[in-house]
């Protein structure tokens, strides 16, 4: 039976190398070109899929930016639309020294910081849930990378075992 070397196998296969083209150190049977092609096939559409997936994750949390500042602009040009109407509604019935315009002034500031607090905790919430997806998307990764590798070695040793068996 002839012999395979890895590097038949893999094109940046370097006599002494330690990283990921090193030949491997078990006793395994290499895969046939085909088999290898497959699997680096399978890992390819993982990864293209995880990075689709981490595009979309951060197209939506560009849109999500964009809401929240048309928002911000929104609840600001409103209290500010109600902020200028309010001196003369009191000028006209005398209070605008009186400490009830400065209650009604203190009043609107609250609201407005109230309105915005509610906006950004909504908001808040969002990005929250894009970043668990995205760690969503990172495992899902994990685990399809972690299964293809799985699958190879399983059959290797298969390989290993038919090849006892006939030896």
């Amino acid at each position: 039976m002839a012999t395979t070397t890895v590097q038949q196998f893999d094109p940046g296969y370097n006599p002494g190398d330690s990283g990921p083209h090193a030949p491997p150190t078990d006793t395994l049977p290499p895969l046939s070109t085909a088999e290898v092609a497959y699997y680096e096939n399978q890992k390819r559409m993982a990864n293209q899929s995880y990075g689709r997936g981490i595009v979309d994750v951060n197209l939506q949390r560009g849109r999500l930016g964009v809401d929240q500042g048309f928002a911000t602009d929104d609840i600001n040009q409103r209290f500010g639309d109600i902020r200028e109407q309010v001196p003369g509604s009191f000028n006209r019935r005398g209070l605008l020294n009186s400490g009830i315009f400065k209650n009604a002034l203190t009043d609107l500031f609250t609201d407005k910081t109230s309105a915005l607090d509610r906006l950004n905790v909504g908001f808040a919430r969002q990005f929250q849930d894009l970043d668990i997806t995205e760690q969503d998307l990172s495992t899902q990764l994990e685990n399809a990378l972690s299964s293809i590798s799985g699958d190879q070695q399983l059959r290797r040793s298969v390989y290993a075992e038919i090849i006892k068996g006939l030896g």
